[in-house]
């Protein structure tokens, strides 16, 4: 809601078959089931971009992460795969592997990033 116009940003929407997803500087990046991932304007509910990650990701793999680097964003997966995106047009980068299953959170600072696991363990990473 604007406060002083009292008028609501977000309208109520649907959107169907979301099996993962995060925002990201107003930008609800989200994985469907048929493994596109799909970036859309929240305010306008526009589409900015989508890719088709069915030969780089399985059929079960979830959106863990978003980190921007420079002019791309780096979208990290449940199965250890990372994938860097030019964040204009959505297109691939490079793609790379953690090598590190069952991912549930990862962070990171200047040098470092910690990969936390479902089954306790920390795993800590140089940049």
């Amino acid at each position: 809601i604007n406060i002083e116009t009292d008028k609501y940003l977000l309208k109520n929407s649907l959107i169907d078959d979301v099996k993962s997803f995060l925002f990201y500087n107003n930008i609800l990046f989200y994985l469907d089931e048929n493994n596109f991932l799909k970036a859309r304007n929240i305010l306008n509910n526009n589409l900015f971009w989508q890719i088709n990650l069915s030969s780089i990701i399985k059929r079960k793999d979830k959106l863990i992460q978003i980190s921007q680097l420079s002019n791309s964003l780096i979208f990290f997966f449940k199965s250890g795969h990372y994938i860097e995106i030019n964040h204009l047009d959505g297109s691939i980068l490079s793609i790379n592997n953690l090598k590190i299953k069952n991912i549930i959170k990862i962070t990171s600072n200047d040098s470092k990033l910690l990969v936390y696991q479902n089954n306790g363990k920390i795993t800590i990473l140089s940049k």
